[in-house]
């Protein structure tokens, strides 16, 4: 099937519970070659489009050198990623094997020079809402590189074991109980399969001293505060269900 190990394979490898993933990889390579075969269509029937296809050059791009990047104050490099140099350093090392195998499963071609730093930079930069355009030009790489990265990064990254999230009730019974008492508070009769309200808190504290932690800059969040954050999810009526210990706020 275009070339492609068999669902088998995939969770062997991975580690993968179903053949999710395995399929996923198989419509985005088919919806790649679709494009393609639609754009061979239509040069073919309009030649004024296959001139335009054909006399088209593409801007030369020149990848960041990584080594450059780091070259920034760790507060600039913490503003833009929402995460310390070690931090990052450490995630790339986490997902650079996961991320070849995702590349080489869904038939990307990474241009050489590109390295994981820099496709993990631009995921990132995607995901805290930056715009494609500027993120090529910043990071010099192509809109299919962009892309291809930011697929790659975000499936190791799901089923990475260190990553993975998992729901402190695997009880079906108890689930279907906690999803019966949002449904009876949902007026419009479409709220079905909800089993927990989240939400966070950032509690403000005053600055740690040297003898209550090792390091007290921690503690210090993007608005000069200092503070703690509180994350719980709850019932429909507002019983708690889970929650994590307070975590430094650095953000």
């Amino acid at each position: 099937m275009d070339g492609l190990v068999g669902p088998e394979t995939v969770q062997g490898e991975l580690g993968c519970d179903s053949a999710i993933l395995f399929a996923t990889c198989v419509v985005l390579r088919r919806r790649a070659k679709k494009r393609k075969a639609v754009a061979l269509l239509a040069s073919m029937d309009h030649p004024g489009e296959r001139e335009r296809n054909t006399t088209h050059a593409r801007v030369p791009r020149t990848p960041m050198v990584w080594s450059e990047r780091m070259r920034l104050s760790d507060g600039a490099f913490r503003r833009r990623y929402r995460m310390p140099k070690g931090t990052f350093t450490s995630l790339c090392g986490t997902l650079a094997g996961p991320m070849a195998d995702m590349h080489g499963l869904l038939g990307h071609r990474i241009p050489h020079g590109v390295s994981v730093e820099v496709q993990v930079s631009v995921s990132i930069r995607w995901l805290a809402g930056g715009s494609y355009l500027d993120i090529v030009d910043v990071h010099g790489v192509s809109t299919t590189t962009l892309y291809q990265s930011l697929h790659a990064f975000l499936f190791a990254l799901v089923h990475h074991p260190r990553y993975k999230i998992e729901f402190p009730i695997e009880d079906e019974a108890e689930l279907d109980k906690i999803a019966e008492g949002f449904a009876e508070i949902d007026r419009t009769g479409c709220f079905t399969g909800c089993v927990g309200a989240l939400d966070g808190l950032i509690v403000p504290i005053q600055k740690p001293s040297l003898r209550d932690c090792a390091n007290p800059a921690n503690y210090r969040n993007r608005k000069g505060m200092f503070a703690v954050i509180a994350q719980v999810c709850a019932r429909a009526r507002g019983s708690h269900l889970h929650g994590r210990r307070l975590l430094p706020c650095p953000m």
